[in-house]
């Protein structure tokens, strides 16, 4: 791995090391947080957008 990444990843776990239980639970909850919301935004996103293609029909015109 490059040496810049690896000083990033070390410097990020000690960090993390440093958190506290509370610290710790409320970055886990964040990121949970964060994956979900973007999981729903991108599922609301890319629904297809539906319309009715005909409006204003008598009952026999469509044929019910």
């Amino acid at each position: 791995m490059p040496s810049p990444i690896s000083s990033v990843l070390r410097r990020l776990t000690h960090t993390i090391r440093e958190f506290t239980i509370a610290q710790r639970t409320v970055a886990i909850i964040g990121v949970a947080v964060l994956v979900l919301g973007i999981a729903a935004l991108s599922f609301w996103v890319t629904r297809p957008q539906l319309s009715p293609l005909f409006s204003g029909l008598s009952g026999t015109d469509a044929n019910t």
